[in-house]
């Protein structure tokens, strides 16, 4: 059997023919001193191993980010999806969104991704940045810059003209700008 610090690593493992009995358990960050018993049989004694010292890292993260649409226009929705992977298990925890350094938003990851939607970005060029915080296994990362364009909302200008019927007939000329965004 193993312990880590006293307490059972899994269930007691039979040794194999050579000898040697092997476990892979699933040990959180920090020190883990490990010790092996063998209780014996009917032809050897029992023994207990000298203490093991574990040292285990915290996983280490990569955190990307990307939008959708981009380039957006000024008072739409811009979707922004942030992924984090780790040389561990699959990181949980929030990311935080960045636009020029102020935070638009957060979310909690699931399945490794975490998305909001952001309507208040101005006409121009933005950089974006994701921070992962990290939990109890993972250390938190950043992304790199991403560039979100954001444009105007484009319309386009109608002219038409007419004029009044009557003795003093005068032109009539009258301007109509719409929005071609299908947006706000």
């Amino acid at each position: 059997s193993f312990t880590d610090d006293g307490v059972t690593l899994g269930t007691p493992v039979t040794l194999g023919a050579s000898g040697k009995a092997t476990i892979s358990p699933i040990l959180g960050p920090g020190i883990h001193t490990i010790v092996a018993t063998y209780a014996g049989d009917s032809n050897d004694s029992g023994s207990t191993s000298t203490s093991l010292i574990l040292t285990v890292a915290m996983a280490t993260t990569t955190t990307t980010v990307a939008a959708n649409p981009n380039p957006g226009i000024v008072e739409s929705a811009v979707a922004f999806t942030a992924t984090v992977s780790g040389n561990g298990g699959v990181p949980t925890g929030s990311v935080s969104f960045y636009a020029d350094g102020s935070l638009m938003a957060a979310a909690n990851l699931r399945n490794g991704t975490a998305s909001i939607s952001y309507s208040a970005l101005a006409a121009t060029s933005h950089s974006i940045v994701a921070v992962y915080s990290g939990d109890t296994d993972d250390v938190g990362s950043s992304s790199g810059t991403y560039t979100e364009a954001v444009g105007t909302i484009p319309t386009v200008t109608n002219l038409g003209s007419g004029s009044t019927s009557g003795t003093s007939s005068q032109a009539i000329l009258a301007a109509t700008v719409l929005d071609t965004s299908n947006g706000p």
